[in-house]
C-alpha cells in the first residue's frame, strides 16, 4: 500500500488502540488523548476521526497517520508503510469504527496461553539474542482471535492485568495499558520495554536481584513515579532509551528523586540496552 492508501484505510485511533492508547476525552469527531510520543500532564494529542488527522499541541506539530507512525516507530516513511501495511481495523485490536464502517466488530478471543515455544516467536527472541530460557521465565505464548483472524504474541503481564503483546511484526498491548513492577529489594532498576529489562538479565546478571520497573511506554513515567514514591526505595537507577523521550523521562526521574542515577551510559552509543546487547554478540 502507498501512503493516499494507508491513510484512506486506517483510523489514527485504531492504530493508537493497537499500540495501547485510549482517548481520555472524545467530543464528537475530536478524540483527546496523552502524547504517545512523549511525558505530559495534561492530554494534548488531539486525533480528528473525520479527517483522520492529528495535531500536537504540545509540540506544534501534525499530519496523517504515516507521519505519526514514522515519528513514534523512529524510522523513515518506507519502513512506516511496510509496518502498516500488516494493520487491518478489522483484524487488530480496534476500539473506534469509522462512521460508516458496518461489519460487525467481534470480541477479542483468547484462545490458548502456555509457556514460550513457538517456532516463530522463538526465532524472533533469537534475532533479539534474548535466550529463551530467560524468556519463558517471565514471558509467555498467547493466541488471540480478532474478528475470526488468528494472532499469536509474546506476552508480558502488566500492572493492571493487561498484556504488553510483541512478535516480529508487532508491538501491541491486550487490556488495559500500564506498567509493569518487578519487586526483589530496595534497588529498583527502570526500563522502557520488557525486552530491555530481559536484555539487562543477559548484560548484566547482578539485575536479576533488583526490582524493577518496565514502564512499557514512555508515557506511562507519571505511573512510575507514584510507584517509586510508594515503595520509597534506597536507589534507582535508569535504562531508559538514548533518545529524546527517552532522555525526557530521565531527566524528570532524576529532578523529582534526587538519588536517581542515569546508568544509559551502560549501553551508549547505542539506541537501548537490546540495540547494544546485540551488537555486542555479532
Amino acid at each position: 500500500m502507498n501512503c493516499k492508501q494507508i491513510n484512506e484505510k486506517i483510523l489514527i485511533t485504531d492504530w493508537l488502540s493497537s499500540e495501547g492508547f485510549h482517548p481520555s476525552k472524545t467530543t464528537g469527531h475530536d478524540y483527546y488523548y496523552y502524547a504517545p510520543t512523549r511525558i505530559e500532564k495534561t492530554p494534548s494529542f488531539h486525533v480528528n476521526i473525520e479527517k483522520n488527522t492529528w495535531y500536537d499541541f504540545g509540540e506544534r506539530n501534525g499530519g496523517t497517520l504515516i507521519d505519526l507512525a514514522t515519528i513514534y516507530w523512529k524510522c523513515d516513511v518506507k519502513e512506516s508503510l511496510r509496518r502498516l501495511s500488516n494493520f487491518s481495523p478489522n483484524s487488530l485490536f480496534s476500539s473506534f469504527q469509522k462512521p460508516d464502517q458496518t461489519e460487525e466488530h467481534l470480541p477479542i478471543v483468547i484462545t490458548k496461553r502456555q509457556a514460550l515455544q513457538n517456532k516463530a516467536l522463538v526465532g524472533y527472541l533469537v534475532s533479539r539474542c534474548i535466550p529463551i530460557e530467560i524468556a519463558q521465565k517471565h514471558c509467555e505464548e498467547i493466541y488471540l482471535k480478532v474478528n475470526r483472524k488468528n494472532y499469536f504474541y509474546i506476552a508480558f503481564k502488566n500492572d493492571n492485568g493487561g498484556l504488553e503483546l510483541r512478535n516480529k511484526y508487532m508491538k501491541s498491548c491486550h487490556g488495559c495499558k500500564d506498567i509493569t513492577t518487578i519487586q526483589k529489594n530496595d534497588k529498583f532498576l527502570v526500563f522502557e520495554g520488557f525486552i530491555d529489562y530481559l536484555s539487562s538479565l543477559i548484560l548484566w546478571p547482578d539485575t536479576s536481584v533488583c526490582s524493577a520497573i518496565i514502564l512499557n511506554s514512555v508515557s506511562l513515567v507519571h505511573k512510575a513515579i507514584d510507584k517509586i514514591k510508594a515503595f520509597n526505595p534506597e536507589s534507582i537507577e535508569l535504562y531508559l532509551d538514548n533518545d529524546k523521550a527517552g532522555q525526557a523521562a530521565t531527566k524528570e526521574l532524576t529532578r523529582i528523586f534526587s538519588d536517581a542515577t542515569d546508568r544509559s551510559i551502560r549501553f551508549r552509543p547505542f539506541k537501548d540496552c537490546n540495540d547494544y546487547l546485540i551488537n555486542k554478540n555479532q
